[in-house]
């Protein structure tokens, strides 16, 4: 029996191929620009070398050495601020929604459970925002739900002292306000 491992990705396929296509695109652009370059000033060197009255016997090696260099220098070069470039974008796409969602999650180290996590529509990591902003909702609701039944518990034992105070039977309520206590064990033990 096979077991597929279903691909989730964090940043998306769509944001996968764009940044693949970039770089690919900046080192074609370094390669064809290169390639131009060094035909191009080929060809002027060895028109220069048919029109010379005095050729000395060099190979085509060691007249186009330094031209050839030169031009893998510049290629070098180009294509480095090229990557830079694209990299820097990259990167600035990739920031923005990772320091909303640090933000996020601050405020939610904090206690504040009121503010979603909500990223743009066309920003990376919403599958991420969105299970987070589930994990906050749920939090939020938990939370809340332990809030009143600790109020019930709490109206339960001021109307058992009053009770008490009165001298009147209060086993009823106790059962009643043991039974809660236990259930809000059991929902804290749950979750």
């Amino acid at each position: 029996m096979s077991y597929k491992k279903r691909q989730k990705y964090i940043v998306q396929p769509k944001f996968q191929f764009k940044f693949a296509l970039a770089f690919i695109i900046a080192a074609l652009i370094g390669s064809i620009s290169s390639t131009a370059l060094f035909n191009y000033f080929a060809m002027i060197k060895l028109e220069q070398l048919q029109w010379s009255v005095h050729i000395s016997t060099q190979s085509t090696g060691e007249v186009l050495k330094l031209i050839f260099i030169y031009i893998n220098l510049f290629s070098l070069v180009f294509v480095s601020i090229l990557f830079g470039i694209t990299g820097f974008r990259m990167l600035k796409k990739i920031n923005g929604p990772v320091y909303r969602l640090i933000k996020c999650l601050e405020l939610i180290k904090n206690g504040d459970l009121s503010k979603p996590v909500v990223l743009r529509q066309k920003d990376e990591f919403t599958n991420v925002a969105k299970s987070l902003d589930d994990m906050r909702e749920q939090i939020r609701r938990r939370f809340i739900e332990s809030k009143k039944q600790y109020e019930n518990i709490s109206q339960a034992a001021k109307a058992i002292e009053k009770e008490l105070i009165n001298g009147k039977k209060v086993e009823k309520k106790v059962e009643k306000a043991t039974f809660m206590i236990e259930q809000l064990k059991k929902g804290n033990q749950n979750h």
